[in-house]
């Protein structure tokens, strides 16, 4: 099958291209795809190499950490369990929180780039502690609507 592409076309492989020279043999590929004025089919969004996984940190040190992925699979489910170097640099977005909010035991949500060799460098996450996003700082918290202050 052939994939076309225009020079809007978004390829993503731990950043934004507009063209296919990331592309190598062997990537893992995902598209959007959406169709020209003529109707031909082609791709809006690509993404190379992307993992998306729930996990547990197990371990902090250097650029980053290690984690369990899908640390509350069934045993008996497809979803696997596996420790997963993580490198965070000066690109990852942390979502409600920071780098700051890297902890052993908390639990995270990854959205990387798949190295190949064990290794996934971070572009989002976001930090969990008893099932609510870690938020950095001092949050305002608005009252309710008709409550007393």
């Amino acid at each position: 099958m052939e994939v076309t592409t225009d020079p809007h076309t978004e390829v993503w492989k731990g950043q934004t291209f507009h063209d296919l020279l990331q592309i190598r043999i062997g990537d893992g590929f995902s598209a959007r795809c959406g169709t020209d004025e003529n109707g031909k089919l082609g791709a809006e969004a690509v993404w190379l190499n992307i993992i998306n996984f729930p996990g547990g940190i197990t371990k902090l040190g250097g650029d980053g950490f290690e984690m369990l992925t899908n640390p509350n699979a069934d045993p008996h489910s497809a979803y696997e369990k596996k420790t997963l170097k993580v490198v965070v640099d000066a690109n990852t977005e942390f979502d409600d929180g920071a780098k700051g909010g890297l902890k052993v035991g908390r639990e995270i949500q990854m959205v990387g780039l798949d190295l190949k060799n064990g290794t996934v460098r971070a572009t989002r996450l976001t930090v969990y502690e008893g099932n609510r996003p870690v938020r950095m700082g001092d949050p305002k918290v608005m009252p309710l609507p008709g409550s007393a202050n």
